[in-house]
């Protein structure tokens, strides 16, 4: 009996989460169609623009966190080298 109340409620949970997201899109929907309605062709360059920086920021901090990946391998393959050439 608990085990179906427990369901229940995970099920409803689940229910809910979903139905808060669609509307959050949806409104976000609406609101982006209002504002390309209201401003036209400039709005939908700006959006474009402000992508492609976002896409070039996403890009460097890719090229950070793999060069930081790299150089911490280094130090670490570099430290697995001294601590087994004391043996």
């Amino acid at each position: 009996m608990m085990d179906w109340i427990v369901t229940g409620f995970e099920s409803t949970g689940m229910f809910i989460t979903v139905l808060l997201y669609f509307s959050v899109l949806v409104l976000i929907a609406v609101a982006a169609s209002y504002l390309i309605y209201k401003y036209g062709i400039y709005l939908v360059i700006a959006l474009l623009m402000v992508l492609l920086v976002a896409v070039k920021l996403l890009e460097k901090l890719i090229q950070l966190l793999v060069w930081l990946i790299k150089k911490s391998g280094k130090t670490a393959l570099h430290v697995e080298k001294l601590v087994n050439y004391e043996d």
